[in-house]
């Protein structure tokens, strides 16, 4: 049975439409679908310092935060998706602290009557 050039055109529509189909399903399923938008900011510091921090910018959807998502007086990652990471490319001073150059992962406690304090601490990345 010999095939016509029309039914060869046919052949190949029919296979490569689904296969473009599956190819764009697949790549729209592989996209982060995180549920909070990441985000990332840096500063130029005096003396060719830099400071950058990456994280997720958390969103309510109805949710009490303080004091049921987070609980009071509990230590608790700084962050949405995953804790804030704050970069420095020297030493500098951070509320009055000498922090040395390095990479930290910034996590923090509330406090449990609005008199006190945030307090907010950090964990060196080895």
């Amino acid at each position: 049975m010999l095939i016509t050039p029309k039914e060869n055109l046919m052949r190949k529509v029919f296979f490569l439409v689904p296969a473009v189909l599956l190819a764009f399903t697949i790549a729209a399923c592989a996209q982060d679908s995180r549920p909070s938008p990441t985000a990332s900011a840096s500063c130029d510091l005096d003396g060719g310092k830099t400071i950058k921090t990456d994280y997720s910018s958390p969103r309510m959807k109805g949710r009490k935060i303080y004091g049921d998502l987070v609980p009071y007086g509990k230590v608790w990652r700084t962050g949405a998706n995953e804790a804030t990471t704050f970069v420095t490319s020297a030493d500098v001073k951070v509320g009055g602290k000498d922090v040395p150059a390095g990479s930290y992962t910034l996590f923090q406690m509330d406090p449990h009557h609005q008199q006190e304090d945030w307090r907010v601490g950090n964990s060196i990345q080895v």
